[in-house]
């Protein structure tokens, strides 16, 4: 070699380490540019800021991904695991406080620096960067804005994550939403059933989907895609249904082939399905209504087009959507008697079986009081709507005809015996009374003078006039005597007030007042016509008046008339009671309720007489 090849070595020397430099440069900012997550993005992020920061000894990435408070995910620079206790204690620290951590330990070129600093990616991921230092010429403000910087990419790398969970989440839900409207428009469940199953297929592109529903103990294939008679096919009928329970018993999401990660679960159903078509690749995802099993689906697709797991959390979505919807249906779409035995069914097994105490302290407790009831007697009252009345209620009328001229009493006042309650206008009564007065005197005069002339036959004719006239006067005394109305008896003015009426005209036979002895009473019951077969005379009974809520007052029942009448758009018998004995306050007019003593009934009967009334009144309507 040459002394001038000798001389150039070494340069071409540097230039090929410089080269090898700058193409491990690229190559880790096209590890950093093309990292799908955060694992596969932190080995070069760490190796770009040792590489921008300088002198850096170490660096460690913690992240806590799940939430929970430990570092799931932890990543190191040069090596893959730290050892540093030191850069372990700061990023702890960086973490407790939330705030950015400087420390030092030892002096000039022996001396390493610590620097920490907490990211916060999203609502349930955080962590801490850390770096250490060797030495101490690094301007340490330099090294904190560059780690703090480089965080940005951490947080952008989250953004796009989020981003992309969302767009798959999305994409999900409108598949699943999507399936729904193509089975909601079937009205009944098989062509709901076949509906989804088609859809299915043609969604995740597979060559057949089985829908199965678990019928007692042991599942049962309902509809199979594109094919609506499936039921001749045996062999594959029972290879689906059993891998149908196969997943349904593990409650699990059963792939096969296996994938290799994951929980050991049995295929042993789904190996025999596999090979008796082909060993095609199974998928088969249960459906849960109320958190339980109530059914499967079975994907199946040719040996050359694996599960990938977007499809399989497409199919997941779409069957936790459907499965509630679909077993909805399926209740629905049975018809009345069998809903009803199953019901009944339900709910003998939670009698009998364990748990629902409650319900069974309820049941038990309602028919031993049925139990009572049907063996228990107690008194059997007829409840009637009652109206107070007098005993006696008498009209005071007009005697003639004329206008009032005064009424000192009204209704609602007490009056005695011959106490006046109004007066007629007697003025034109008074003048025809003298008016007859002057006749009967020029009757009397012409009589005498007949006697006188002895003129028998004028004589007899003047004295039956003067009989006339007298009779005339006897009528008008006995008008101007009625022209003063006055009480009957002693009583209680139940009706009339003519104090706004002085001067009115009344009429003869206008009932001017109505009266009504006073404390004495009669109850008058309206008692309904599905009752009245069990009232008679004599019976007791107790009224409450509304107007006297805290007095019950004893009544006696006296009269039942045999005429019905319609009150309030019912049927009801008017019933007259007595009462036992009288009390203060009480009114004519006051309503209120009574119950009549019937006699000795057993207290279901007393209960369910209404309605076993009806009951029978329905059907013989509509039976007979």
């Amino acid at each position: 070699m040459t002394d001038l090849e000798q001389a150039a070595a070494p340069e071409d020397k540097e230039a090929r380490g410089a080269s090898a430099t700058a193409e491990a440069g690229q190559s880790i900012w096209k590890q950093l540019e093309s990292a799908d997550g955060l694992e596969q993005l932190l080995p070069p992020w760490l190796a770009i800021q040792s590489e921008l920061i300088g002198t850096v000894r170490e660096a460690l990435a913690a992240f806590d991904l799940a939430g929970d408070g430990s570092f799931s995910l932890q990543v190191a620079w040069p090596r893959p695991k730290s050892d540093s206790q030191r850069l372990l204690q700061t990023a702890l620290r960086a973490r407790t406080e939330n705030r950015g951590i400087v420390q030092q330990w030892g002096e000039d070129d022996a001396a390493e620096t610590a620097l920490a600093y907490p990211v916060t990616l999203d609502d349930n991921r955080s962590g801490v960067v850390a770096v250490l230092l060797t030495g101490n010429g690094q301007p340490l403000s330099r090294a904190m804005r560059q780690l703090q910087w480089g965080t940005a990419r951490l947080r952008e790398q989250a953004l796009r994550e989020q981003r992309a969970n969302a767009e798959r989440l999305a994409g999900r839900s409108s598949h699943a939403l999507n399936l729904l409207a193509a089975a909601l428009q079937h009205e009944r469940f098989d062509a709901m059933c076949h509906a989804c199953t088609t859809e299915l297929a043609m969604l995740a592109d597979c060559e057949r989907v089985s829908l199965g529903f678990v019928h007692g103990n042991h599942g049962k294939l309902q509809s199979v895609s594109h094919s609506a008679q499936f039921g001749q096919r045996m062999n594959l009928n029972r290879l689906l249904e059993n891998a149908i329970d196969e997943a349904i018993g593990q409650h699990s999401i059963l792939l096969y082939p296996p994938s290799g990660s994951g929980p050991s679960l049995t295929l042993q159903a789904h190996a025999e399905l596999s090979a008796g078509f082909g060993n095609v690749r199974l998928l088969t995802v249960p459906l849960l209504a109320r958190e339980k099993p109530v059914g499967a689906l079975v994907f199946e697709r040719p040996a050359n087009r694996p599960f990938d797991q977007d499809s399989i959390d497409i199919v997941a979505a779409c069957a936790a959507l459907l499965g509630p919807v679909l077993t909805e249906k399926q209740q629905n779409d049975r018809w009345l008697l069998v809903k009803a035995l199953d019901a009944l069914r339900r709910q003998l097994r939670h009698l009998f079986g364990p748990r629902h105490t409650l319900k069974k302290l309820l049941v038990g407790a309602t028919l031993g009081f049925f139990a009572l009831s049907l063996l228990l007697t107690g008194p059997y009252r007829v409840t009637a709507q009652s109206t107070t009345e007098g005993s006696e209620q008498r009209a005071v009328i007009a005697a003639f005809d004329g206008y009032i001229r005064e009424a000192p009493v009204r209704a609602g006042d007490r009056v005695e015996a011959g106490q006046l309650m109004a007066s007629i206008d007697d003025r034109e009564i008074a003048l025809e009374r003298l008016r007859l007065l002057a006749e009967k005197q020029e009757k009397q005069f012409a009589r005498e003078r007949a006697l006188s002339e002895r003129k028998l036959a004028e004589v007899n004719i003047i004295s039956a006039q003067i009989d006339k006239v007298d009779a005339q006067l006897q009528q008008t005394d006995e008008l101007l005597a009625r022209a003063r109305i006055s009480a009957p008896f002693a009583g209680l003015v139940v009706s009339g007030d003519l104090q706004q009426s002085i001067g009115a005209a009344v009429r003869r036979g206008d009932v001017l007042f109505e009266i009504t002895p006073q404390d004495e009473y009669r109850v008058v019951l309206q008692v309904p016509d599905s009752q009245i077969a069990d009232v008679a005379a004599g019976q007791p009974g107790r009224l409450l008046n509304s107007a006297l809520p805290d007095r019950p007052l004893d009544i006696v029942i006296e009269r039942i008339t045999p005429v019905a009448e319609t009150r309030d758009g019912r049927n009801t018998f008017r019933v007259e009671a007595s009462l036992v004995s009288s009390t203060a306050g009480l009114r004519p007019g006051m309503e209120g309720v009574a119950k009549i003593e019937a006699g000795e009934r057993r207290l279901l009967w007393i209960w369910t007489r209404p309605l076993l009334e009806r009951a029978r009144i329905a059907i013989w309507r509509w039976l007979q």
